[in-house]
C-alpha cells in the first residue's frame, strides 16, 4: 500500500491518472481521514479557548471523580441535545416516544435540571468542566454552554445596577454557574436568578449548579423558593477528603 502522506504532488497527479478503483479508493478514504484529522483539531483549538486550563486535553477517564461518574456524565450529557438530535441519533425505545408536549418536558426537567452537592475539593468543577467538554465536542460547538462562576455572575448582576435582563443566561442552551450560595447576594438578585432558572425549566434547558454548602445552609443563603427549583431535577452528591489536601500528603510523603 502507498504511502499516500509522502507523495509529491507530481506523483499525485501521476497516480490518478494510472490509479485502479481500489487504489483510488484507498487515496479517497486516506483523504478523508485526514479531513476528519484536521476538523478535530480546529474543534480541539476552539474548545481550548473556551475552557481554561488541561480539562479540554483530557478524557473522563483521566480524572478520578469523572471516571467513577462516567457513565451518568454521558447520560447527562444525552439529554443535553436538542431533541431533532436525540431522535436522529439516540433513539432506543419508549424512553423517546414523546418527543413533543408535556410529557417530553417533564422529562427533560427530571434529566437535565442538575445540583451537584458537597464540600471544596470533592471534585464538583472537574465534573461540570468535562460536562462543558463533552457537551462542546459531540455536538461540534453547535451547543451555547455557558459557565459561569456564582461571584462573577453576581458581580456581573450588580455592575449593571440591577437591570441585568439575563436572556444571555435564559435562553443559552446549557447554564453551568459554579460555586452557587457563597457570600452575600441580595433578595432582589434572588429573585433575579429564581426569574432564570425557571425561564430554563419552562423551556427544558439544562442548567447545572454546584455548591459546597449543605441543604440547610443552602435554604438560609437562596431561600426555599429557588432550593426548591434547584434540587427539582437530578441531584449528586460528593463526599471525601479535598483532593488538594490529599495531593499536599502524598507530596509531604516523599
Amino acid at each position: 500500500m502507498r504511502d499516500f502522506s509522502k507523495m509529491t504532488l507530481k506523483e499525485v497527479l501521476d497516480f490518478q491518472i494510472s490509479a485502479t478503483e481500489e487504489e483510488m479508493a484507498a487515496y479517497g478514504a486516506y483523504h478523508e481521514r485526514m479531513r476528519q484529522a484536521e476538523e478535530r483539531h480546529k474543534l480541539q483549538l476552539t474548545i481550548r479557548k473556551m475552557v481554561p486550563g488541561k480539562y479540554p486535553d483530557t478524557t473522563l477517564d483521566d480524572w478520578e471523580e469523572t471516571a467513577k461518574r462516567k457513565d451518568e456524565i454521558l447520560t447527562y450529557c444525552r439529554w443535553c441535545y436538542p431533541p431533532e438530535v436525540l431522535r436522529e441519533k439516540y433513539r432506543t425505545g419508549a424512553e423517546f416516544d414523546d418527543w413533543e408536549g408535556e410529557a417530553w418536558k417533564a422529562q427533560m426537567h427530571n434529566k437535565t435540571q442538575l445540583l451537584l452537592t458537597g464540600s471544596a475539593g470533592t471534585g464538583k468543577t472537574v465534573v461540570t468542566r468535562m460536562i462543558q467538554c463533552e457537551l462542546l465536542r459531540g455536538y461540534r460547538l453547535r451547543l451555547a454552554v455557558v459557565y459561569k462562576g456564582a461571584e462573577d455572575l453576581y458581580q456581573e448582576y450588580r455592575s449593571e445596577g440591577g437591570a441585568h435582563n439575563g436572556q444571555r443566561y435564559t435562553q443559552c442552551d446549557v447554564l453551568i454557574i459554579d460555586d452557587h450560595g457563597q457570600g452575600g447576594i441580595t433578595d432582589v438578585y434572588k429573585k433575579w436568578l429564581h426569574l432564570v432558572i425557571d425561564r430554563r425549566w419552562e423551556q427544558g434547558l439544562p442548567t447545572i449548579v454546584t455548591t459546597n454548602l449543605n441543604s440547610e445552609q443552602l435554604r438560609e443563603a437562596i431561600g426555599d423558593a429557588l432550593l426548591s427549583r434547584l434540587s427539582s431535577g437530578q441531584v449528586w452528591k460528593f463526599e471525601g477528603e479535598d483532593y488538594r489536601f490529599r495531593n499536599r500528603q502524598v507530596i509531604s510523603k516523599k
